[in-house]
């Protein structure tokens, strides 16, 4: 945020999970709020005041599959509901993946690790090419996923 508020960008693009399951007091169901309520709190109050400041910055928010505050855990996702009481005029939900069209240039975004799952799922492995992540990479392109 502080980043943000010198640099003031004309666009900031936020990848969740914003309130993961795996957060120690979420998974324990130690929390005293909703996680919507905790959202708004920690996130969008905090992406306001920034706007704030900001005011020519767009900030998009794209979910992930782990945050707590998404009705869909799997991928693909849809934006966040519009539950969750944003009203800013700047702040985009966009959902998982998606195209965005920014000054003419197409950004495509997908939060979802690929190379960590295809890793999980190797089965060889070529001895002449000791580089995990070159390795993955190679696959990846060759199965055009």
């Amino acid at each position: 945020m502080m980043k943000c508020s010198e640099e003031k960008p004309d666009v900031l693009i936020l990848m969740g999970p914003f309130i993961s399951v795996h957060h120690p007091f979420i998974s324990s169901a130690n929390i005293q709020q909703l996680p919507e309520h905790i959202f708004y709190e920690q996130v969008v109050t905090r992406l306001e005041s920034l706007l704030n400041m900001c005011t020519e910055t767009h900030v998009f928010l794209v979910p992930h599959a782990n945050d707590i505050i998404q009705n869909y855990n799997l991928f693909p996702q849809p934006a966040f509901n519009a539950n969750l009481n944003i009203k800013h005029e700047k702040i985009h939900l966009a959902s998982n993946p998606c195209g965005l069209l920014i000054n003419g240039h197409t950004i495509d975004i997908a939060n979802v690790d690929s190379l960590f799952r295809l890793g999980r799922e190797e089965i060889t492995k070529n001895p002449e090419q000791t580089d995990k992540f070159s390795r993955l990479t190679k696959h990846l392109l060759q199965q055009h996923t």
